[in-house]
């Protein structure tokens, strides 16, 4: 679902909205993303990507193959890659974008079963209507070295890190058991990097990666890297890591943090991390989701962390202050109670201007709610206000400004929520997906 952000509205979540719904064939783990006024829709199942609208009213509805849409469709090498999963566009100094897409399940060197890659298609943009065969289109491919690593997981277009102008890349690898057994591995790309490197290229030459000494803690599940947390003008990195043990606590999970201007030598990411916020319960899956952005208007960006296992799965989101950031503080400025039951707020969150005020605000995925219906999910809108005027220490989900919900059985609303201006109007518009039966 694509609707121009004017709040969540009290309606059904297809109401006034574009609704893009597509068959059994396109499966379930969609991965819908913006770039300027076309939508990008990874669909894994099928090891595509395709550039969906161009600022095209946001109502109606479409099907992924309708003919009215763009052309255009990236392909993965194999129908089991998962290509799609993961991806994100990139802005070049010469005014041209990049395109890296993920394909988790890719295999590796030998045998290596679910090693996981990740493309580079360069210039993506101006080729977004043609068929790009990622066999032989991609001027890169990153490959994994060992089974089940998972490379291409996640990937999180960055802003510039280190100083050089240049935007950087995040790629995780959450399955990775190079530092510990499924640990976790994070790669950052250098912005100057990708044309160092050769059309084929293993993981491990990559210039830069952190991994978890812990096991299973699943390093890079979650990432955030375009805002800036400390005020010194530069992008920080964010590094969830949810399932990772903390002082005797199973899957309490942790946040890493890296800031700009520091270095950060490759290996354990506990060792390097500036500042490392942690879950205060065992299984609460702490840094399950990250979001960032200027909640409060004071400009310095928000930490948002979701905790979707707290509460025997009614999850919990904490809101970390820029400016108690900058200081070095890990106390959050506000922690939001999901309701009653099994919803797992925090699963998903996004720090957009949802309402058009001017201010962005927190919405936080819910998809495990149900009230009206089993699992059928929920979004919850928490207003951004000046100096987070208003915003309790301590609140919960009766905090929220609006509440959108889906009353279609295991729709699982708020499983995942983007935002971008797809139609071209200025003002930023929601996405969110549901599951929903093959019609």
């Amino acid at each position: 679902m694509v609707r121009d952000s004017a709040g969540l509205g009290s309606d059904s979540p297809d109401t006034g909205a574009l609704r893009i719904t597509g068959t059994s064939a396109h499966g379930v783990d969609w991965a819908p993303r913006v770039y300027e006024d076309d939508i990008l829709l990874g669909l894994p199942s099928l090891g595509q990507v395709r550039p969906l609208i161009g600022a095209m009213a946001l109502s109606g509805s479409l099907s992924p193959d309708d003919a009215s849409l763009r052309s255009g469709v990236l392909l993965g090498e194999g129908d089991a890659d998962r290509f799609g999963a993961a991806f994100a566009t990139l802005p070049q100094p010469d005014g041209s974008v990049d395109l890296w897409v993920g394909a988790p399940d890719m295999q590796g060197p030998g045998t290596a079963v679910g090693a996981g890659a990740v493309y580079r298609f360069v210039d993506w943009a101006t080729r977004a209507d043609e068929t790009l065969d990622a066999a032989t289109e991609a001027s890169t491919r990153v490959l994994s070295e060992l089974a089940a690593d998972r490379l291409g997981e996640v990937i999180e277009a960055c802003g510039d890190h280190d100083g050089d102008g240049l935007p950087e890349l995040l790629v995780s690898a959450p399955w990775d058991s190079s530092g510990a057994a499924l640990g976790g591995r994070v790669h950052l790309i250098d912005g100057d990097e990708p044309d160092t490197l050769a059309r084929e290229v293993l993981s491990g030459q990559l210039r830069h990666s952190w991994t978890s000494s812990a096991p299973g803690a699943r390093l890079g599940q979650a990432m955030s890297c375009s805002a800036d947390l400390d005020g010194d003008g530069l992008a920080d990195l964010a590094l969830g890591a949810p399932y990772q043990d903390v002082a005797g606590r199973d899957a309490a999970g942790s946040v890493f943090l890296l800031l700009s201007g520091v270095e950060h030598p490759d290996g354990d990411v506990s060792a390097v991390s500036d500042l490392t916020l942690s879950g205060s319960t065992a299984n609460s899956w702490f840094g399950a989701a990250i979001a960032t952005g200027d909640l409060s208007g004071d400009g310095l960006a928000e930490l948002a962390v979701g905790a979707p296992g707290r509460d025997g799965t009614r999850g919990w989101v904490s809101v970390f202050e820029g400016s108690a950031l900058q200081s070095g503080s890990a106390r959050p400025r506000t922690r939001l109670e999901g309701p009653e039951g099994r919803a797992r707020l925090g699963a998903s969150l996004l720090i957009a201007d949802a309402d058009g005020d001017g201010l962005a605000d927190l919405l936080a995925g819910a998809p495990r709610e149900g009230e009206l219906s089993f699992e059928a999910g929920a979004v919850y809108r928490f207003a951004g206000t000046v100096g987070l005027e208003g915003w309790p220490s301590l609140g919960g989900v009766e905090d929220a400004s609006e509440r959108l919900a889906s009353e279609a059985l295991l729709s699982h609303l708020g499983a995942q929520l983007a935002s971008g201006d797809p139609d071209g109007d200025g003002r930023a518009a929601l996405l969110w997906t549901l599951a929903t039966q093959p019609e």
